[in-house]
C-alpha cells in the first residue's frame, strides 16, 4: 500500500501552552515525513482586557486598533516560529475572520496542507475560545486529515523520538470510514505501529488520529 504523502503540516495556534506543544508534535511528524511545518493564528477582533491601544501622536495619524493589534500578533507569531526553529517569514500566517474553523480550512486548502495538527483545547474562559470551540469543526470540514493532540500527562524526555504505538480506527463499513482505515494503515506503516479497526454503531465518519 502506498504511504501517505505529507509535505506541508499546518498548526493553528492561539499561543496557549497546548497549542505550543502541538508545534513540537508537528515537528516530529515533519521529521518522519520530510515535511515543513506552518503556523497560523486566526484573529477575531475580540480585545483582551489587558490590551493597550497605540499612543496618539500629534505628528502621526493613529492606526486603527485592528491594524495595531494585527501587527502585535504578527510579531508574536514570528517569535513563536523562531523559537520553534521555523521560518518567521515563510511559515507563519495571520488570518482574520468571524469563523476560525473556516479560516483554518481555507488556509489548509490554499497552502495546500497535507495534515493539520492541533490540540483539543487552547485557552479557556470567555476571552479565549479559539481552539477549544474550533477543533471539532476543523475535523468535520478540513480538506485534509487532522491529527488531534491531547494534553501530555507527563513531559517528554529531551531528544526522545516521536512514536505512535497504536492507532485506533472506528469504522462502520461506510466508504468514508474505510478510507480512514486505509489512511491509518498507510500512516502506521511509517511508524511500525499496530492499526486496530473497531466497529461501533454511529461511529465518527471522518479521519482523525488522536494522541
Amino acid at each position: 500500500m502506498k504511504e501517505p504523502t505529507i509535505q506541508k503540516i499546518l498548526v493553528p495556534i492561539d499561543f496557549s501552552k497546548m497549542s505550543i506543544q502541538a508545534i513540537e508534535t508537528a515537528k516530529r511528524l515533519a521529521h518522519r515525513f520530510g515535511a515543513t511545518v506552518h503556523l497560523a493564528h486566526i484573529h477575531q477582533f475580540a480585545y483582551p482586557a489587558e490590551f493597550m491601544g497605540p499612543v496618539l501622536s500629534a505628528r502621526h495619524l493613529p492606526k486603527s486598533f485592528e491594524d495595531y493589534r494585527a501587527e502585535q500578533l504578527t510579531e508574536e507569531l514570528k517569535t513563536v516560529a523562531s523559537k520553534s526553529g521555523l521560518s518567521a517569514r515563510e511559515q507563519t500566517y495571520l488570518r482574520t475572520g468571524a469563523s476560525a474553523f473556516d479560516e483554518i480550512c481555507r488556509l489548509a486548502q490554499e497552502l495546500p496542507a497535507d495534515l493539520i495538527v492541533m490540540p483539543t483545547h487552547g485557552h479557556t474562559g470567555l476571552k479565549h475560545v479559539f481552539l477549544g470551540s474550533t477543533a471539532e469543526r476543523v475535523v468535520q470540514h478540513s480538506p485534509c486529515p487532522v491529527f488531534v493532540v491531547r494534553q501530555r500527562k507527563r513531559k517528554s524526555e529531551p531528544g526522545r523520538v516521536f512514536t505512535a504505538d497504536t492507532i485506533l480506527v472506528p469504522v462502520d463499513f461506510s466508504e468514508c470510514s474505510l478510507d480512514g482505515l486505509n489512511y491509518a494503515i498507510s500512516f502506521a506503516s511509517r511508524f511500525g505501529t499496530n492499526s486496530s479497526p473497531r466497529h461501533s454503531p454511529g461511529s465518527i465518519h471522518r479521519r482523525r488520529l488522536r494522541l
